[in-house]
């Protein structure tokens, strides 16, 4: 198993469910370069940081972040289709 696995398990263990191969080019590249600036700028805590768990956390981050920004969108755009709905008929019937 590679390093990368490891980290795909240990996030998908946080998750509570897998990931998919999107999520997974989507998140890892950013949950690398959060990594990157947090050893710069804190050091590696002693090696814990560059261990595959630690990754897998930042990866989950990276997409419960994600995923509540498309739920947030999705919501907001419902939303404006209910007010825009509710004044049309408003206007129909005035």
């Amino acid at each position: 198993m590679t390093y990368e696995d490891e980290v795909r398990d240990e996030a998908c263990g946080y998750l509570g469910r897998e990931i998919t191969d999107e999520e997974w080019r989507h998140a890892l590249p950013l949950a690398k370069q959060k990594l990157e600036r947090i050893i710069s700028r804190e050091g590696d805590l002693n090696g814990e940081r560059r261990k595959s768990y630690y990754l897998g956390k930042l990866v989950q981050e990276r997409i419960s972040e994600d995923e509540f920004s498309n739920y947030t969108v999705a919501r907001s755009c419902q939303i404006m289709m209910e007010r825009s709905k509710a004044h049309e008929t408003a206007t129909a019937y005035a």
